[in-house]
């Protein structure tokens, strides 16, 4: 006898059900991104926090890209703890004026 797959979901289907419910529950990766980023600087209210860490759990890329800007607020906070032992040309006097002189120029070129 055999049987339809119409009348029959596949063995996985409650891993469908529980994916497709996360993803209409939480916002787009764009959007993820997006408050990934806003979190950074505000916080975030509970229920966005929920949501982001749920499309997280699902979207590795998301995921991903939450794991670099972590890495890369670390890497800020060593920098700055570090920043006087790091040594490099530096520009004199007249240099600092020039460019100094054209972004004034650029910015008023702008209003």
């Amino acid at each position: 006898m055999a049987f339809s797959t119409d009348d029959h979901e596949p063995p996985n289907w409650i891993t469908a059900k529980l994916s497709n419910l996360v993803w209409r529950m939480t916002p787009d990766c764009r959007e993820v991104t997006r408050l990934t980023s806003e979190g950074r600087d505000r916080p975030l209210p509970l229920g966005t926090r929920l949501r982001l860490g749920l499309h997280r759990c699902f979207c590795k890329w998301c995921a991903r890209y939450a794991k670099q800007l972590d890495l890369l607020h670390e890497a800020n906070l060593l920098f700055a703890e570090h920043v006087d032992q790091i040594g490099g040309p530096t520009l004199d006097s007249d240099a600092k004026a020039r460019m100094k002189l054209a972004l004034q120029t650029a910015a008023n070129g702008e209003s």
